[in-house]
């Protein structure tokens, strides 16, 4: 893993300062790398679609070589969240023991890498790209599926947390508002069950599970005052198994 992610910082590297314009086929390439090898590429790929992310808010890049980075990922928004998706869909139809402890240990290392690459896209597309490349919708199956100790959920969460703090929450206009929802009622409720199952003492979870729930009520209350009574019940729930945490006080 070493290695992976000392190639991908040379990646990196080098896309920051020669791509689009003197690279072109690097989008093209990471495509392919992501959909038609094996997980060790597919691992590198996301560690560059992250690190190229991370570019776009780093302080020690001039500003022209940040815009001309996201330009170049703006462009591809839609196509490589549809690679996520299916990267996602494909790793979580794996057992999660399948091939021994070896095989259990990789698989939560890609979709930890999924998680943090579809973190940093969400946060940089639009809405509505979001919400057509069905990205979202794994969010959930991780959550409801995890065990006490899993570190999956962690990642679950803060693609969660990056949807709801976007830099335009407060001015979603009434139908951006009603797909906000539609993307986090099932995230708030899986985030519900899971509270309700997980460990007292994991205050990194605890402070995942208060980040969501208040980040989603400040952020978006004109979204949640427009929910049905029945879809209130999950957020009900999820307040309900939150403020029930020992270190709640401290952590809000």
């Amino acid at each position: 893993r070493f290695v992976m992610e000392k190639i991908a910082q040379v990646v990196v590297g080098i896309a920051r300062w020669e791509w689009p314009q003197n690279w072109p086929s690097l989008s093209g390439d990471l495509r392919s790398l992501a959909t038609n090898s094996g997980d060790v590429q597919r691992y590198m790929t996301l560690l560059v679609w992250r690190g190229l992310a991370d570019d776009t808010a780093a302080a020690d890049i001039p500003g022209p070589a940040r815009t001309r980075i996201l330009k170049g990922l703006q462009g591809e928004q839609a196509e490589t969240l549809r690679i996520l998706r299916e990267l996602l869909q494909d790793v979580l139809s794996r057992a999660p023991n399948g091939g021994g402890a070896r095989g259990g240990s990789d698989r939560v290392q890609l979709l930890l890498a999924l998680m943090s690459c579809v973190e940093a896209v969400v946060t940089l597309a639009p809405l509505k790209v979001t919400a057509a490349s069905g990205v979202l919708a794994a969010v959930p199956m991780l959550l409801v599926q995890a065990s006490d100790e899993d570190v999956v959920p962690l990642g679950a969460l803060d693609v969660a947390v990056a949807v709801i703090s976007r830099k335009d929450r407060y001015e979603l206009p009434s139908a951006e508002g009603d797909m906000m929802w539609a993307l986090m009622g099932p995230i708030l409720q899986a985030t519900a069950e899971y509270a309700a199952k997980a460990s007292r003492q994991h205050l990194s979870l605890t402070k995942r599970l208060t980040s969501v729930t208040c980040d989603f009520g400040v952020n978006h209350l004109a979204t949640l005052a427009g929910a049905q009574g029945g879809e209130l019940d999950g957020i009900a729930r999820l307040l309900a198994n939150v403020c029930s945490y020992p270190a709640i006080n401290v952590v809000a």
